[in-house]
């Protein structure tokens, strides 16, 4: 018993600290938006709709699959640019992927847990 709620408070922890990444991103994302287009409105706009997004679950799961594309992008730009070779860019596009997915993932359940 004492195991199976030490598991819990990991994974419950854990799943915190992926929602802090999860809404850092989004916070990133609509600096980044607002700032290219000199509007405080866009920032707003997009920052209150990317944080309404994850609070439905349809529209959750399709945001974190963009997230974590955007994190395989990212490594395949790296491997790419910064590596300069074609395999090292697809193993890091994969691992960026696949690592995006767990955490936003896990990001999710914490807003879940949260919620409910």
């Amino acid at each position: 018993m004492h195991r199976e709620i030490r598991k819990g408070v990991t994974q419950a922890e854990f799943n915190e600290d992926a929602s802090k990444i999860l809404f850092g991103e989004i916070f990133i994302i609509s600096v980044i938006l607002g700032a290219m287009t000199h509007s405080w409105w866009v920032f707003g706009v997009c920052f209150i709709g990317l944080i309404a997004c994850i609070w439905f679950e349809k529209t959750a799961f399709y945001l974190a699959i963009i997230l974590s594309i955007g994190w395989g992008i990212l490594g395949f730009l790296i491997g790419l640019n910064w590596i300069d070779n074609t395999g090292a860019a697809v193993v890091l596009s994969i691992l960026g992927l696949l690592c995006g997915l767990g955490v936003h993932m896990a990001g999710l359940e914490y807003t879940r847990d949260i919620a409910e």
